[in-house]
């Protein structure tokens, strides 16, 4: 027969398991509305990066609430960024690839995409890739 004792032991360590939140629940580290850039220059690899930390205020990136207002505009999707509409660029093959990660309103943040230049990438998404 299992003692007491036993039973005891094995509950808790039930109901510490049933508790903890699965690996696709568990929130991001980090604060809640902050966003690590970056846009690679896809012919040489130079890297150029910027943190976007936003709420209450933006900060540590050059245009930190204009970057903060687009993505809260965009619901956190940088899909749906609407940068500069109406821009014309020329069709210059020189590629970007733009990448986010972090958290925004809590949920977790990555992203990434590739652009024909960096005038494109800004025209879909300036603010927040204008640095």
């Amino acid at each position: 027969m299992i003692s007491l004792r036993i039973r005891a032991a094995v509950a808790a360590a039930v109901l510490a398991v049933l508790a903890s939140p699965s690996p696709a629940q568990a929130r991001p580290v980090g604060r809640p509305w902050e966003l690590s850039l970056a846009v690679q220059d896809d012919r040489t690899g130079t890297t150029t990066r910027a943190e976007l930390v936003c709420h209450p205020t933006g900060e540590g990136h050059p245009q930190a609430q204009a970057a903060c207002d687009a993505v809260d505009a965009a619901g956190g999707d940088l899909n749906r960024l609407t940068g500069m509409p109406r821009t014309l660029c020329y069709h210059l093959s020189q590629p970007v690839t733009a990448s986010a990660t972090g958290s925004w309103a809590g949920r977790l943040v990555q992203w990434q995409q590739t652009f024909g230049n960096s005038c494109e990438l800004r025209t879909k998404t300036a603010p927040v890739f204008g640095f």
